[in-house]
C-alpha cells in the first residue's frame, strides 16, 4: 500500500492557466448596402432608428429632386434576416409630400413596436421661417385585407403574413410588402415660430410619449437657444369605426439652456421612462470658443394625455472638462444605468480634432417614479474625460455613440484622411471591467475599457468621401450604421455589425496526479467557460507550436476529456498544450497548459499561475511527501 502511494506522488501531470484575455470583436456579414433606390441626384443627412423588440429599423434621409424639384424626405423599412444581412422590407416611402430648397434635417423615435415618428425642420408656407414638424407611421398594414374596421384583427393577420414572407427572403434581398403607412395628419411641434427652429432631435419615453429638442433663433433673448416639448401619441378606437390617430402636447414648450449669451445649438438627447438628458454646444460659456454642456429633466405623468410641466433636475453642467479650443458635435446615448457622451475637440498637443467622451450614472433619473420624494435624481460623472481615439494623425468629426448590452457602447466617427478622402471608423468600449474579466491595460472600474481594435465601415471601394455616420442597436448584439457616401452622387448606405464577445474562463484548472504508465482521464468542466452571446462553444486542443497533441494524449472535443497512457520518462518532460474555446469571434479564448511529467523520486515541481490556489496545495503536497517518505 505504501509503495502504491509512493508511485502516485512521483508522477505529476500539472495543468495551469498561463494567460487569459478578454476581447470582443465586431463581425460584418455583409458589405455596405445601398439604401436609396433613386440615385440620379444627391441623398444626404441620414438617420436610422430600430423599432423596439424586433430586427426592423427605419432609415430616413433627404433626397434631391426625387419628387420633382427641390429637397424631399424619404425613408426605407429595413430588416436584418437570419443570416445577419440587411434586406429591404417594402418600397421606399415619401415622408413629406412638399419640397424645399434646402436639405431637411430629420430625427426618428419609436413609439411602440408598431409605430414610429419622424420629425424634421421645414419651411413654413406663411413666412418662410424654419419650424419643426412631425408625422407618425405604422409598419403594420395591408391594403388587401377586408377588415379595415377592425385594426386589431388587421395587425394580427399582417403579422402572420410578414412572418411567412420573411422565411423566404433567402437570396432575394427585396421582400415585397406594403410601405409604412401614415397615421393621422402632419403636426407642428414648436409653438414659438418667429425666426428659425432647426436641428431637431427626438427620443421616446414611456406611455407612448416622445420628447423633441431643437435649436431656436432669438427665442432665449440672445442668438440661438435650445428648446423642447413632450408629446404623446394617442389612438382612439371605437367599435365599428376607423381608429383616430392624434399627437397631443403633454408639456408646454420649455427652455433647456440657462446660460443664454451668444449661441447654444445642435442638441442631442437621450433617456427613457420619464427621465432624459439634453446636451448641446455653447459659445463662450467656458471662456474659450465652444464647449459642451448638459441638463437633466423629468416629465412625470399620473395618467395618459394629461399635460404636466417638465422639471429640471439639478443645475446646468459642463460635460467637456477641457475648455481650450472648441468642443462641439456632441452625441448622447443612454442605457438603463449609464449615459455616454462623445464629442469632437482640439487635441491639446497636435491641434487636430479628436474624439473625446465622458460617462455618467443616470440610474436614479431613469428609474424615477411619479412620487420622487427625497430621491437624489442628479446624474453623477463616472471617472474622468477620456480620449476615444488615440490616433492623432488626422482630424476626426461627426462622432456618434450608441449603447447596447447595458454596459457596452460603440463610437463611430469620420476621419479626414485628406482633402478629398475620408473614412468612417468604429471603436467599441465596455463602461467598466466586470467581475471575471481581465483588463490588460490596468484600467480601474471608473474608466471605459476599449474592447478590440478600430474597425472601418465597408464603404464602396470607389467612394472617396463619407459623411454623417449614425448608429442604432437593432437587437442585443446587432447594431446598424447608416451614412452618406459619394461616388458620382451622394447616396445612403447601411451596414450591420454583430457584436460577439470572446468566451472567458472562470477558474484555473487544478493539478492532476498520475502514476507511471498509468491511464490518464481528466475531464474539464464546460461550466468553466462562459459565453455571453448565447452561442455554442467549440473546443480544440493542440500543442503550442501548432502541431497535433502527442501520440499518447487524446482529447474528446465534446466531453472536454484528456485521456491516454502517460509515458515513462527518465527526466522531466514538458508538453505545452493550447486549449481554445471558439464562437464566431475571430479571437477565440486560448487557455495554455503545461503538462509536466516527472520521473525522479526526489524531485517535486509544481507550477500554477494562481498563487492563492497553488500555495495551499504546495504545502499540502510537501506535508504529504514528508509523511510518505
Amino acid at each position: 500500500m505504501k509503495n502504491s502511494i509512493f508511485l502516485i506522488t512521483f508522477f505529476i501531470l500539472t495543468f495551469f492557466l498561463i494567460n487569459t484575455t478578454c476581447l470582443e470583436c465586431s463581425i460584418s456579414k455583409q458589405k455596405s448596402f445601398l439604401c436609396n433606390s433613386y440615385t440620379d441626384e444627391d441623398q444626404i443627412n441620414p438617420t436610422v432608428q430600430a423599432l423596439s423588440n424586433s430586427r426592423y429599423a427605419i432609415a430616413v434621409w433627404s433626397s434631391y429632386k426625387q419628387n420633382g424639384t427641390g429637397w424631399g424626405i424619404f425613408g426605407q423599412l429595413l430588416y436584418i434576416n437570419t443570416d445577419d444581412e440587411v434586406t429591404l422590407y417594402a418600397e421606399e416611402f415619401q415622408i413629406k409630400n412638399s419640397t424645399q430648397d434646402t436639405p431637411f434635417e430629420t430625427s426618428v423615435s419609436v413609439i411602440s413596436s408598431e409605430e414610429f415618428v419622424v420629425v424634421w425642420s421645414g419651411k413654413e408656407e406663411e413666412n418662410g421661417n424654419m419650424s419643426i414638424y412631425g408625422q407618425t407611421f405604422t409598419i403594420y398594414q395591408n391594403s388587401n385585407l377586408n377588415n379595415e374596421n377592425d385594426p386589431k384583427q388587421e395587425r394580427e393577420q399582417n403579422k402572420v403574413q410578414r412572418e411567412g414572407e420573411m422565411k423566404n427572403d433567402g437570396e432575394v434581398n427585396i421582400v415585397q410588402a406594403s410601405t409604412p403607412k401614415r397615421l393621422g395628419a402632419e403636426f407642428q411641434v414648436n409653438t414659438y415660430n418667429l425666426n428659425h427652429q432647426t436641428k431637431p432631435s427626438t427620443i421616446s419615453l414611456s406611455l407612448q410619449r416622445f420628447v423633441v429638442i431643437w435649436s431656436s433663433s432669438d427665442q432665449d433673448g440672445s442668438g440661438w437657444g435650445i428648446f423642447g416639448k413632450v408629446l404623446q401619441f394617442e389612438v382612439i378606437e371605437e367599435e365599428g369605426s376607423d381608429p383616430v390617430y392624434n399627437v397631443i402636447q403633454v408639456s408646454d414648450e420649455f427652455q433647456v439652456n440657462d446660460f443664454n449669451s451668444s449661441d447654444q445649438r445642435n442638441a442631442s438627447v437621450c433617456g427613457s421612462n420619464s427621465g432624459f438628458v439634453v446636451s448641446w454646444t455653447s459659445e463662450t460659456q467656458d471662456n474659450d470658443g465652444y464647449g459642451i454642456y448638459g441638463q437633466a429633466f423629468l416629465h412625470l405623468q399620473n395618467q395618459l394625455y394629461k399635460r404636466q410641466d417638465v422639471q429640471k433636475i439639478g443645475a446646468e453642467f459642463q460635460i467637456s472638462s477641457i475648455s481650450k479650443g472648441d468642443q462641439m458635435g456632441v452625441s448622447l446615448s443612454c442605457s438603463s444605468k449609464m449615459m455616454y457622451a462623445v464629442w469632437q475637440s482640439h487635441h491639446p498637443e497636435t491641434f487636430y480634432y479628436g474624439i473625446y467622451g465622458q460617462m455618467y450614472n443616470i440610474e436614479n433619473l431613469i428609474l424615477a417614479e411619479n412620487d420622487t420624494g427625497n430621491q437624489d435624481l442628479n446624474i453623477q460623472a463616472v471617472g474622468e474625460q477620456f480620449e476615444v481615439d488615440t490616433q492623432n494623425e488626422y482630424d476626426k468629426s461627426s462622432p456618434n455613440v450608441v449603447s447596447f448590452l447595458d454596459n457596452h457602447f460603440m463610437v463611430s466617427y469620420l476621419q479626414e484622411v485628406s482633402i478629398v478622402e475620408s473614412v468612417i471608423e468604429n471603436l467599441g468600449f465596455i463602461d467598466t471591467v466586470p467581475e471575471g474579466w481581465q483588463s490588460s491595460d490596468g484600467n480601474d472600474n471608473e474608466q471605459p475599457y476599449q474592447t478590440g481594435d478600430y474597425f472601418p465601415v465597408n464603404h464602396p471601394q470607389s467612394a472617396t468621401k463619407q459623411g454623417n455616420p449614425i448608429m442604432t442597436p437593432v437587437s442585443d448584439r446587432h447594431f446598424m450604421i447608416a451614412y452618406s457616401s459619394k461616388e458620382t452622387n451622394w447616396d445612403i448606405y447601411v451596414e450591420v455589425f454583430k457584436w460577439v464577445e470572446e468566451p472567458y474562463q472562470l477558474d484555473i484548472l487544478s493539478p492532476k496526479l498520475i502514476c507511471s504508465e498509468c491511464w490518464l482521464e481528466h475531464k474539464i468542466e464546460k461550466s468553466n467557460f462562459v459565453d455571453q452571446n448565447g452561442l455554442e462553444l467549440s473546443f480544440k486542443a493542440m500543442q503550442k507550436n501548432g502541431e497535433p497533441l502527442p501520440d499518447w494524449l487524446n482529447f474528446d472535443e465534446k466531453t472536454l476529456t484528456f485521456s491516454g497512457n502517460a509515458p515513462k520518462v527518465s527526466e522531466i518532460e514538458n508538453f505545452h498544450i493550447f486549449l481554445s474555446a471558439n464562437n464566431e469571434c475571430t479571437n477565440p479564448l486560448q487557455t495554455s497548459f503545461i503538462i509536466q511529467i516527472i520521473d525522479h523520486p526526489k524531485t517535486f515541481i509544481f507550477s500554477a499561475s494562481n498563487t492563492i490556489n497553488s500555495i495551499p496545495f504546495f504545502f499540502f503536497m510537501c506535508l504529504f511527501l514528508f509523511f510518505v517518505w
